[in-house]
């Protein structure tokens, strides 16, 4: 019993009964091993313990597992970057201020992106860019310009072009609709499937690299 309800810090709601993504939990591996690394910004590996690297691997690990079901590929390895006091850090949490002072949802949400191997260090180190407006279009724009991604990895794991790894990140919907290419006003879309379009890159902060 906690008398104290500051003593108490609600974290997650387990969702349970019927079907979908997290039914037949018991075919699916468990994420208990494989190589974990943390780095900073710049990409070194900095000395931490291992029962901190165990829990962000199980959080990125399962996140990829549970959402691809009994079918999934085994998890190699978890790279987690450390981004307190980063300037990437400072931005996604300035945009989480403008959306809850806009009295829209600023609860951060773990998305997927996949690309190509020559881009992940660039994107883990430096931030998603928009195509179009920030860099160069990658895959085109048929859904509008913004950072692409999807609540499942099975998506993004095509985009990858033989890197067997995607970017796991935390992103905020703000106002979001569903719609093909985005509304006025809009701060991410959903234009079909799992898919999340986010209007601005401050929106997605990349926290992991899950190694497959």
């Amino acid at each position: 019993v906690v008398y104290d309800n500051r003593c108490a810090l609600p974290k997650y709601i387990v969702h349970f009964g019927g079907s979908g993504a997290g039914a037949g939990l018991g075919a699916v591996p468990r994420p208990i091993a494989g190589a974990k690394h943390e780095l900073n910004p710049q990409g070194e590996k900095v000395s931490v313990s291992g029962s901190f690297l165990d829990s962000h691997f199980k959080t990125a690990a399962y996140q990829f597992l549970v959402m691809l079901g009994a079918q999934a590929p085994a998890v190699k390895q978890v790279d987690y970057f450390n981004y307190e006091r980063s300037a990437m850090c400072g931005a996604f949490e300035e945009e989480r201020q403008k959306l809850h002072q806009a009295q829209k949802d600023s609860n951060a949400i773990w998305v997927f992106h996949g690309t190509k191997s020559e881009n992940i260090d660039s994107i883990m180190r430096g931030g998603f860019k928009v195509g179009g407006e920030d860099v160069a279009v990658a895959n085109g724009t048929v859904y509008g310009r913004g950072v692409y991604s999807a609540t499942g990895p099975r998506t993004p794991m095509g985009y990858g072009q033989g890197a067997s790894a995607v970017i796991l990140a935390q992103a905020l919907p703000g106002h979001s609709t569903q719609s093909s290419r985005g509304e006025a006003g809009a701060d991410s879309w959903r234009p079909k499937d799992d898919w999340y379009i986010f209007a601005r890159a401050a929106q997605v902060l990349p926290c992991y690299v899950v190694r497959y």
